[in-house]
């Protein structure tokens, strides 16, 4: 892999961990603990459009989650792969 691709690979992991957290930092999920909460938020079928979106980015959360650990391993076993072969 040339020097270049892997700056960009680098830039690319650096943008990711600081987009990844900035949303788990943000304060939206606490403003929507407090906004829940106050009387008559929400109708019967506004309350299961929320949770159906609720349940998609906690879904797509999840599978992130397993996304970065398949990317690491998947990363460790290249590696060990050149290093078992360099030899």
């Amino acid at each position: 892999m040339s020097e270049k691709s892997i700056q960009q690979v680098a830039r690319k992991l650096s943008a990711l961990k600081t987009n990844l957290r900035s949303v788990a930092e943000d304060d939206v999920y606490d403003q929507l603990l407090q906004i829940i909460h106050r009387p008559g938020w929400t109708t019967p079928a506004e309350i299961a459009f929320f949770e159906t979106v609720l349940n998609s980015v906690d879904g797509h959360t999840r599978l992130l989650s397993q996304l970065h650990k398949d990317l690491l391993r998947s990363s460790q076993l290249v590696e060990a792969k050149a290093t078992v072969e360099s030899r």
